[in-house]
């Protein structure tokens, strides 16, 4: 495997092998009672050195693996996981595809300059008002 990443806006299904070198913007967990109550997902926003966005999922009997590896703000290198089409209620980023961590999954913590930017794009009041299309934003505190 090279030591090249690849950029979150070319992630397709249609490949299987990315290598993504990401900063991971926010973290939350998340029930989903459709499923089954007692079960949870783990939930991220990664960016990468372009500022795009991609949410990534781990699944409940993952979450243990990953969970202690992973941290607000910290930069990985991973590889090895599922993409597959980002829809429903839970979409928080404009990317067409989500990533879906896998047992095979690898997340190893780097050190890089990079990916210096915080992730957040702010907009005001005034401009989500006048929008007329329809459009989603996550609104937190």
């Amino acid at each position: 495997m090279s030591n090249r990443a690849d950029m979150v806006e070319r992630i397709t299904p249609w490949r299987e092998s990315w290598k993504v070198h990401v900063k991971v913007v926010k973290l939350w967990y998340h029930k989903n009672p459709d499923l089954d109550r007692s079960k949870n997902l783990l939930h991220m926003v990664l960016m990468d050195e372009k500022l795009h966005k991609i949410q990534a999922t781990i699944r409940d009997k993952l979450i243990l693996k990953f969970a202690v590896s992973l941290n607000e703000g910290d930069l990985y290198l991973m590889t090895h996981f599922t993409v597959v089409p980002n829809i429903g209620l839970n979409r928080v980023t404009k990317h067409w595809f989500r990533l879906l961590f896998q047992y095979k999954t690898s997340v190893v913590c780097v050190v890089s300059p990079k990916i210096p930017h915080s992730g957040l794009c702010f907009t005001s009041t005034d401009e989500i008002d006048q929008m007329t299309q329809d459009h989603n934003f996550l609104i937190g505190s």
